[in-house]
């Protein structure tokens, strides 16, 4: 049960978390919420998106958008799952916490974009902050492309799958606890340093 947004631009301006007095953002509570049909959710670098313990987002066919979006996922099981499907996270998006798996169904894929900073957010990338990874594609699984940057950090793990940065694409590991890259193929075109 829950929701689908097909084909959906949605302008996300909460910045809480949370149902009920001071919530705001979108909540996703005992039930999973469906992007697909290019749905595009656009945070302008402060909306908030938050996954509760019991709570699911579901990508599939045709894909979806995280623009400049706070995430919050608190699933440690099944937080955000894309399945046949492209999730494209760009405009500085941040994931903290939670589960994100990348399922081997065909066409299944994590891309980290620039951005093109709408509605106020600022190009750049994706940040997964202590973040529990599971890449079953074994071709094609995540993939940073070309002037984004996938930052890695509080003791992010990415386990399985390939990761593949393209030429002018980078792959950063930051903070004390840094992350894990645990049975990962990585194809790194990328040739600066820094």
């Amino acid at each position: 049960t829950g929701a689908t947004l097909n084909d959906v631009i949605v302008d996300d301006d909460g910045t809480g978390s949370g149902s009920g007095t001071g919530g705001s953002g979108i909540y996703v509570s005992g039930s999973t919420l469906t992007l697909d049909g290019g749905t595009a959710i656009r945070g302008g670098g402060t909306g908030t998106l938050t996954v509760a313990s019991n709570g699911e987002l579901l990508v599939t066919s045709g894909g979806a958008t995280l623009d400049g979006v706070q995430v919050t996922d608190a699933n440690a099981t099944k937080g955000i799952d894309v399945s046949g499907a492209v999730l494209t996270l760009n405009d500085d998006t941040v994931i903290s916490g939670g589960t994100l798996t990348v399922e081997i169904t065909a066409g299944s894929q994590l891309q980290i974009a620039a951005g093109t900073p709408l509605d106020g957010a600022t190009a750049g990338g994706a940040t997964l902050d202590n973040v529990k990874v599971t890449d079953s594609n074994a071709t094609d699984g995540i993939e940073v492309l070309s002037g984004a940057v996938l930052t890695l950090d509080d003791g992010t793990v990415i386990s399985g799958g390939t990761l593949t940065v393209d030429l002018g694409g980078v792959l950063a590991v930051s903070g004390a606890t840094g992350a894990t890259l645990n049975d990962v193929i990585v194809d790194d075109d990328g040739t600066g340093s820094g």
